[in-house]
């Protein structure tokens, strides 16, 4: 049977809610609706009912939108905010209240939900139109990066989106092929991978490969983003990741640029004394374990020294309360744990800093030892002092055998009558002596490492620690020699 229709113009304010209404409407956002009404009008009028409110006296006739209720709600928060006068009338069609129930199921459960896909060429289509990015923005109430995000979907290979509108690939896959613009590039990655081998951080890796990942790279941090660009290069940016991850898409010439830029700190440290100073893009723990090392020498701090760290502990106690209040509270936030973890890494870098600066350098060990200029695995620039190359310390022990051995020779000739005093003093204690002085340490520190079972566990976790840990300096600065090893198939 149908129902008889009649056309009115209502004003906002004798519009209300329906309880014909078959959708159960959220306090959901409707910003998008706001902005396509105000840009676009009311493009489809609401379907209401006579409705009676309030009782006695204060009753009055309204009208319940039986279907349209987000658009009501629309119209109402363009009235608040001035953008539509008082009193604006909207076209609207007139039930019973008979068929309400049934018009509004049929509202409801006839449309078909417009694919994405489509909504991504009406994007390209108003752009090609000559509608800027703000300009679409604004009129359908969403944020300029969404509108960027849809555009960049719609620039997609026409053969993925043919696929993805018959449900063979799907939105977070296609997002992580838009890494690439190259249609070529983003066919290769999927048509090429095995199904298994298709998830967003599979395709990422295969239209990265041989890139660097900026934030995970210290050398990009070294060198810096804006600083990379200005030389031509070439940065991949994930436009669907909130955080912008972006990738080095020429490694030789990030390699390059921190090269340049090392060697200018490199220069700085140079006509201080040390015998050669070298400038390493990169420096591991096998390549430092190829040096001996010079141990310098530390002075107190001087009055500003103290007050720093006095202070700079104080913020770390700080630091440590806050974190703790907030763990007992339970009102942790990712940013604020990322904020007190910058700060307390620039802490320690300031601690860092005072230490370096009260370290102090004989001139006969400069005159030896060199320093490495690198890049940390932070990103900062790492020096690392008083470094001894195996060819200066092998010629450092020959030197030292040969003097003996002059000495060796000359004695002799030193009694002898008339004889003219040695050139170089004899050495205060004999050879022979210092083998069994050094026999007697050994043992003294073998009975004390038996009497405590503590002290045994501690050398021992040091001397592992040395080659684990490289910012805690090389293996020489233990006097256990252990290596760790293991056998047979249980390893």
């Amino acid at each position: 049977m149908k129902h008889t229709k009649e056309m009115l113009l209502i004003k906002i304010e004798d519009l209300v809610p329906s309880p014909y209404n078959v959708r159960r409407y959220s306090a959901g956002q409707v910003e998008e609706l706001v902005a396509l009404i105000a840009s676009q009008g009311l493009l489809q009028n609401l379907i209401v009912t006579e409705q009676v409110v309030g009782r006695g006296k204060r009753q009055q006739t309204k009208f319940g939108v039986v279907a349209g209720e987000r658009r009501r709600r629309a119209l109402v928060m363009l009235q608040e905010r001035k953008t539509l006068a008082a009193g604006h009338e909207v076209l609207c069609e007139l039930v019973s209240a008979d068929h309400a129930v049934e018009i509004s199921l049929a509202e409801n459960s006839g449309r078909e939900a417009m694919h994405p896909a489509d909504e991504f060429d009406a994007f390209h289509a108003l752009v090609q139109q000559g509608r800027g990015i703000e300009d679409i923005a604004a009129r359908f109430g969403v944020s300029p990066v969404v509108v960027q995000r849809r555009l960049k979907l719609a620039a997609l290979s026409p053969k993925l989106l043919a696929l993805y509108r018959e449900d063979g690939v799907n939105l977070d896959q296609l997002m992580a092929l838009c890494l690439s613009s190259d249609h070529a590039a983003q066919e290769r990655a999927w048509f090429e991978a095995q199904p298994w081998d298709r998830t967003p951080a599979a395709l990422r890796k295969r239209l990265t490969e041989g890139e660097v990942l900026a934030h995970q790279g210290a050398l990009a941090r070294f060198v810096g983003i804006e600083v990379y660009e200005a030389a031509g290069g070439v940065v991949r940016r994930d436009l669907f990741d909130s955080d912008q991850s972006c990738w080095i898409c020429d490694p030789d010439l990030l390699r390059r640029l921190a090269a340049e830029k090392l060697d200018a700190e490199a220069h700085a440290m140079r006509g201080a004394g040390w015998a050669w100073v070298e400038a390493r893009i990169e420096l591991d723990s096998v390549g430092l374990r190829a040096f001996a090392r010079c141990e310098p020498g530390v002075r107190p701090p001087t009055a500003d020294e103290e007050r720093s760290l006095a202070e700079l502990d104080q913020r770390s106690n700080e630091l440590d309360a806050e974190l703790q209040a907030l763990d007992d509270s339970d009102t942790w936030t990712p940013t604020d744990g990322e904020r007190i973890d910058l700060e307390e890494q620039d802490i320690e870098a300031r601690r860092k800093a005072i230490k370096e600066a009260r370290q102090v350098w004989r001139d006969e060990d400069k005159a030896r030892a060199g320093v490495v200029v690198t890049v940390g695995r932070d990103g900062s620039v790492e020096i690392i002092r008083g470094l001894v190359r195996p060819e200066d310390r092998q010629a450092t022990k020959t030197e030292a055998r040969s003097r003996t051995s002059r000495r060796q020779v000359d004695e002799p000739r030193a009694h002898e009558p008339g004889a003219a005093e040695p050139a170089e003093a004899r050495a205060p204690f004999s050879e022979t002596l210092l083998r069994r002085l050094a026999a007697h340490r050994t043992a003294a520190l073998q009975a004390v490492l038996a009497q405590d079972a503590h002290a045994p566990l501690v050398a021992l976790t040091h001397a592992l620690a040395l080659q684990v840990f490289e910012q805690f300096g090389l293996e020489a600065r233990s006097a256990l020699q252990i290596r760790p090893g293991c056998r047979g198939m249980s390893c």
